[in-house]
């Protein structure tokens, strides 16, 4: 397996990974095939240069992609994991967690602190994945309560930023896991 980071003229690597992404797991993203599918090559170009993307390669085939961003929001020493998804032929294999060092890296040479990330409830493989590749123990993850804009993912339901608070259920929240990255 190879991991590479999409430089600009990869846009079409990252378009094709990406709308794999939303055909498989939709309501895993903020974003909707229909809605990515009619970008252009300056939409995708965009993308690119607004983020770190990194795509896992199997015999010369991307079955993986994860994407690091700085949000302007967020603490300056805080980056976020987003857009991680693997192919279902490839889950189980490391690519997750090859994935996730690579945008640590990435972290980390941008100064970086932590990292967080966010699991919508009920993807039960991809929390158990993220703590792996986390090294968290289990039940290290905690229930958030909003504290800023809220997004509608293409599924209906609801991701929002917050601050840790103490468990409790609630249907339309998703479950942080924060990341360090790891020493030099």
């Amino acid at each position: 397996m190879e991991v590479r980071r999409v430089e600009p003229d990869d846009w079409l690597v990252l378009r094709t990974v990406r709308l794999a992404a939303l055909a498989d797991a939709p309501a895993a993203f903020g974003s909707s095939y229909a809605r990515e599918v009619a970008f252009d090559e300056s939409q995708w170009r965009r993308r690119i240069a607004g983020s770190a993307s990194f795509v896992a390669f199997a015999a010369n085939e991307p079955v993986g992609i994860v994407t690091g961003i700085a949000d302007e929001a967020a603490p300056a020493d805080e980056r976020h994991v987003v857009s991680m998804w693997v192919r279902a032929d490839a889950r189980g294999t490391g690519v997750a967690a090859t994935l996730i060092q690579a945008v640590r890296e990435w972290a980390r040479a941008q100064g970086a602190a932590s990292l967080s990330l966010w699991v919508a409830d009920g993807n039960d493989r991809a929390r158990g994945s993220m703590r792996a590749a986390a090294s968290a123990p289990p039940g290290s993850a905690s229930r958030c309560r909003a504290t800023g804009p809220s997004r509608r993912t293409s599924s209906g339901s609801t991701c929002e930023t917050g601050v840790a608070v103490p468990p409790q259920r609630s249907e339309n929240t998703a479950w942080p896991l924060v990341m360090r990255p790891s020493a030099p």
